[in-house]
């Protein structure tokens, strides 16, 4: 046989990943990383508000500064 191949092609489409259902570890805690550039209030506010109690969900885990001594980086480090 010349010209085909024996095996099928996908059609392209993918299948939706599953989403974690609302027991599921993955659905705990919502992971954020901060883009940011300045002294890094913003960066702060959100620290603050999501060490509150009614916001027990929310964890940020990183940050990207757009220059090496952008002060963001010091409070992260503080955080």
């Amino acid at each position: 046989m010349y010209g085909r191949c024996p095996v099928r092609r996908r059609s392209g489409r993918r299948k939706p990943s599953p989403r974690p259902s609302a027991g599921s570890p993955m659905s705990d805690v919502v992971r954020i990383a901060v883009l940011a550039s300045g002294g890094g209030s913003n960066f702060q506010a959100l620290v603050d508000r999501f060490q509150r109690a009614d916001v027990p969900d929310r964890e940020v885990v990183g940050v990207i500064a757009s220059r090496e001594g952008a002060g963001v980086l010091e409070r992260a480090r503080r955080a």
